[in-house]
């Protein structure tokens, strides 16, 4: 059984504050599949090491380079940010 899930949209200046979650699912699906598609095989160097995000505080740049470095081959994601 699908489960209907209403979202209503609130938005700060130009950053929408709400999503829809299964939207975020599938831009997450499709982010995973980009990276898998970009990375053939581990970056040399990478394995069983951390990779370090600055300004990771969003869906947008901080997650989808968190997914890009993971099928990269790096074993750790550490992401930080800062909103105020």
């Amino acid at each position: 059984m699908t489960e209907l899930v209403l979202e209503s949209p609130r938005a700060r200046g130009l950053f929408v504050l709400t999503a829809h979650p299964e939207g975020c699912r599938v831009l997450a699906q499709r982010q995973i599949e980009r990276a898998e598609a970009a990375f053939e095989k581990p970056l040399a160097g990478a394995q069983g090491k951390t990779a370090l995000i600055l300004g990771s505080t969003s869906f947008g740049y901080g997650s989808s380079t968190g997914i890009a470095l993971r099928q990269a081959g790096f074993e750790r994601i550490i992401g930080i940010g800062y909103e105020t």
